[in-house]
């Protein structure tokens, strides 16, 4: 991704912003991968809660990503909860049939 974003970046200081920016993101995308789900409570949206998994093709690439959210008074947003084991699951399965590897790490 940063590869891409910092080619299509015309000047040296548009490749400075898409740098530091990707770098701010670090910390949340390493959280992604260790959990295979991204969280989001009650953020961006007051009393909604959601949770996003990545699905990957066969060259290991993000295909897309799969996305539930719920009413934050309903919605169970712990990273164990039945919401979160299903969505990865499916998230996985959907990555599987895309032809997706799954690493020593999964």
């Amino acid at each position: 991704i940063e590869a891409a974003l910092l080619a299509t970046s015309p000047d040296a200081q548009q490749r400075a912003t898409v740098r530091a920016a990707l770098q701010a993101l670090e910390p949340a995308l390493a959280d992604v991968r260790k959990r295979g789900l991204a969280r989001a409570q009650g953020h961006p949206v007051p009393g909604v809660n959601a949770f996003s998994a990545p699905v990957f093709d066969h060259t290991g690439e993000i295909a897309l990503a799969l996305t539930t959210l719920g009413a934050a008074a309903e919605f169970d947003s712990a990273w164990n909860s039945t919401i979160a084991q299903e969505l990865r699951a499916s998230a996985q399965r959907v990555s599987a049939r895309l032809g997706a590897v799954r690493n020593n790490n999964d």
